[in-house]
């Protein structure tokens, strides 16, 4: 039973497909639920004045009252609306198929013709449970085959009785076949976005480290240079005879030296990483830290606001520090340089950050290991404390 009343899907599909399904209903029952006062409005007003019988004014009131309930609902309270979907959609429904029970009941001279038409408008146009759906429009039906008995004459009470019947019948298959092919489409798109999230998950982040890897680092950081409020820190990191580890201790302890550093670098620099496919863009508008890996043993980070010299100093020391304490096979040391750039805005460039860092690094490692060197905004050049 289940099967049929989930329109042919698992419990899982169905749950999966249900945001967006409700936020489809809530634009479809607004759409009908503007449509349906539009017109009331406008059969009240003519009625009013005379063109439409004055005797209707009360049915047309009954209609664009409560459609005019829903529509404030959803305007001036869309959080209540988003909580109860179903309610607001099913409301329309209600209010629609309440119109067309009165308008097909007000002629006693002709079949029913208004509400034929308005069962196949909520069936292709609401997704809920096909149980309670097909019941609510059965309710309708039978309403009308009831007022028509009651009110017309046997023929023309048998004739809306038929119709009735076979409507609800097509409208109900229309009904599935519809709900059944929307719920498809939203668990397609729902796939398709979550493939695209994965892709632009992979060709974020470096797969080693967790941080960015080279090129969407250096799309950020232009990104962030053409801003106009770029300023900060520039700084890349070289792990000292890297080489020594691979060749001693071989490449999956090198695999895991380069992990370790990567997670310094994090702590040292307060980089916050997740795997969201929007990262780059967080990082771009909220002026967070962030890092990457270039390749091999080499690294870059920047931080999103200059910095004293002695708040510099000792970001770097504790980066040493940490850094030092990392321990790999035979108690190795591990040791890194690195070459550090201060920048603003309508002063750099991204590769020009990068090539002034690559040429502090240069200097640092002439220096020896476990070494840093900096250039601020004035020019400065300041060297690691000899060690």
């Amino acid at each position: 039973m289940q099967y049929f009343d989930l329109y042919g899907k698992s419990e899982r599909e169905f749950d999966a497909a249900r945001p967006g399904i409700h936020a489809a209903n809530l634009r479809h029952s607004r759409s009908i639920a503007r449509c349906l006062f539009a017109f009331m409005l406008l059969c009240s007003v003519l009625s009013l004045v005379g063109v439409l019988d004055r005797s209707y004014v009360v049915t047309y009131a009954t209609i664009l009252v409560p459609t005019a309930i829903v529509l404030a609902v959803q305007r001036f309270a869309p959080d209540f609306a988003r909580r109860h979907p179903v309610l607001i959609s099913q409301s329309v429904n209600v209010l629609l198929m309440s119109f067309g029970v009165l308008a097909s009941v007000a002629d006693h001279t002709m079949v029913a013709t208004a509400m034929p038409a308005l069962l196949v408008v909520v069936a292709v146009t609401s997704v809920d449970r096909f149980y309670r759906t097909t019941l609510i429009m059965a309710l309708f039906a039978g309403t009308l085959a009831f007022l028509s008995v009651r009110f017309k004459p046997a023929n023309l009470a048998g004739g809306d009785i038929t119709n009735m019947v076979l409507f609800w019948l097509v409208a109900s298959a229309v009904h599935y076949a519809n709900a059944r092919h929307a719920i498809d489409y939203e668990l397609t798109r729902l796939n398709y976005e979550k493939v695209q999230r994965t892709l632009t998950v992979e060709s974020t982040f470096d797969n080693l480290t967790g941080l960015l890897n080279r090129s969407r680092f250096f799309d950020t950081l232009n990104r962030i240079c053409r801003s106009s409020s770029s300023q900060g820190v520039i700084g890349i990191v070289d792990i000292d005879d890297f080489k020594d580890v691979n060749d001693t201790y071989g490449h999956q302890e090198g695999d895991r030296a380069i992990h370790e550093v990567a997670r310094a670098i994090m702590s040292s620099l307060n980089v916050c990483v997740d795997d969201g496919a929007t990262y780059c863009d967080r990082l771009v508008d909220n002026g967070e830290n962030f890092a990457g890996r270039l390749g091999g043993d080499e690294f870059v980070f920047v931080v999103r606001h200059c910095m004293a010299d002695t708040e510099l100093r000792y970001v770097m020391e504790r980066l040493r520090i940490s850094v030092g304490n990392i321990e790999i096979k035979g108690n190795h040391p591990l040791t890194v340089s690195a070459g550090i750039v201060e920048f603003e805005h309508d002063r750099s460039t991204a590769d020009r950050l990068y090539h002034y860092a690559d040429e502090m690094l240069y200097m640092a490692k002439q220096q020896g290991k476990n070494q840093y060197c900096i250039r601020t905004l004035d020019g400065k050049i300041m060297r690691s404390p000899t060690r």
